[in-house]
């Protein structure tokens, strides 16, 4: 019968394949992949190998993809680097570290997000920040003057451990709120006590 003829530029590709799978079975993952010939990737600058990554079941969409592209830098002035690379859809992992239920929770990221009452605490409250920030401590304030509430979704957002809140409390009796983002409980302290007693260690 009739045998198909394949050109040069083809052989090479296919000889490439076959290499590629004979690394892939070296490197004991070959069983997790599929030679699909309807595998697209819509950029036009690759030149070489592309491919798509999926959980095992095939029910979500790509987590990820990729392939080589040898010409790229050249194509923006820089030199002729062969260049091979992919990108990750986050979302998508997301969804299937939650489904393996292998989505950790989040750390805190700050140890102390200081709010205030009223735009009159919005120099004291980075004069604080300052000072936490100096002290070793991690912390952010809101420098949009949001209201209360709103710099309160912002701690919490921001996995702030603790919050200070600065109001009248510190114009009358140089006091500060300090609220455990946890477990929602509130103390009054002095400031001074409270930069006193403050150690870097307890984060």
């Amino acid at each position: 019968g009739d045998c198909l003829q394949l050109s040069e530029t083809a052989k090479e590709s296919v000889d490439e394949l076959k290499r590629l799978f004979e690394l892939l079975d070296v490197m004991g993952i070959a069983d997790f992949c599929v030679f699909d010939i309807g595998v697209v990737r819509g950029l036009a600058y690759y030149t070489g190998i592309v491919y798509e990554i999926y959980d095992k079941a095939s029910e979500l969409r790509a987590i990820g993809g990729g392939g080589r592209y040898d010409d790229l830098l050249k194509q923006f002035g820089g030199p002729a680097i062969p260049a091979t690379g992919f990108g990750i859809g986050d979302c998508v992992l997301e969804i299937l570290l939650k489904e393996k239920r292998l989505l950790k929770p989040k750390p805190h990221q700050l140890d102390y997000f200081v709010a205030f009452t009223d735009k009159q605490f919005f120099q004291k409250a980075i004069e604080i920040t300052t000072k936490l920030r100096r002290a070793g401590l991690a912390a952010n304030f809101d420098y949009k003057s949001a209201n209360l509430s709103k710099q309160l979704k912002q701690a919490s957002a921001q996995s702030a451990q603790k919050c200070i809140i600065i109001g009248a409390e510190l114009s009358e009796n140089n006091q500060l709120v300090v609220k455990d983002m946890t477990t929602g409980q509130q103390e009054l302290i002095e400031l001074n006590k409270f930069f006193a007693e403050l150690k870097p260690e307890s984060k």
